[in-house]
């Protein structure tokens, strides 16, 4: 059953609503959010493009007992950790190409664009992420990462901060706020790879939003008329 837009948003504030718990059993969101309160200073990352020299090699299962063979990961598209800790330290090394310290206020305004369930982009099946935020504690540790994918408006993070709410039949998320999220990169005077300027950034960002809310649009009103055919199609005895 397709929900309606107005469910959707409604699912998506729910998944944000604070309940007591003991820290052990804290939400992921609250925690992710706890942890960028607690971090000493957030960088925010530009990424060239992932190619071979990102796999990384991983231990392949060998019923036989042989040990040392290896074979290729694609974890390398993305700079999170695949097991323990947040980041995988080396894939960020390999593939920054820019940087700059974020400020208390900019970061302020990212919590609040990551937390916005208004904004309306549709799914696509690709995640080729170039950018990133890690907030780090005072010795340097990786203590939160957001990393986002202008490119299919997708973002991930970790630990988890929120889940996306997602209409599949519609083809759309209830997603963060990438125009602010976008800007932030501007204004830190980090490339929006693949983009250009923040100025196409944003034109296409645009263009995606308002062509998922006429779709939305279009669909209400097939629901409503549908309902208006059967309302008023005579009773079968």
């Amino acid at each position: 059953m397709r929900l309606a837009p107005v469910c959707l948003l409604l699912a998506a504030l729910q998944s944000l609503l604070c309940i007591p718990c003991r820290a052990e059993d804290q939400p992921a969101g609250n925690k992710a959010l706890d942890l960028i309160s607690q971090s000493a200073f957030c960088i925010a990352y530009a990424f060239r493009d992932a190619d071979d020299r990102d796999l990384r090699p991983r231990l392949a299962a060998d019923p036989f007992g042989t040990k040392g063979e290896t074979e290729e990961s694609t974890s390398g598209v993305s700079i999170l950790s695949q097991g323990e800790g947040v980041v995988n330290v080396d894939t960020l090394v390999s593939r920054v190409t820019a940087q700059a310290r974020v400020s208390k206020t900019q970061i302020s305004r990212l919590t609040t664009a990551l937390l916005k369930t208004d904004s309306l982009f549709p799914i696509f099946d690709c995640y080729n992420p170039h950018h990133a935020f890690v907030f780090y504690s005072s010795q340097g540790d990786p203590l939160c990462c957001i990393e986002i994918c202008f490119s299919c408006t997708g973002f991930r993070t970790s630990p988890k901060l929120r889940m996306a709410t997602m209409d599949e039949e519609l083809r759309m998320v209830v997603g963060a706020d990438l125009h602010e999220i976008a800007r932030l990169f501007d204004e830190l005077k980090l490339p929006l790879t693949p983009y250009k300027s923040f100025e196409e950034l944003e034109k296409r960002l645009t263009k995606l939003e308002q062509e998922t809310k006429a779709r939305i649009l279009e669909d209400e009103k097939e629901t409503e008329a549908e309902k208006a055919s059967r309302k008023g199609a005579p009773d079968k005895q």
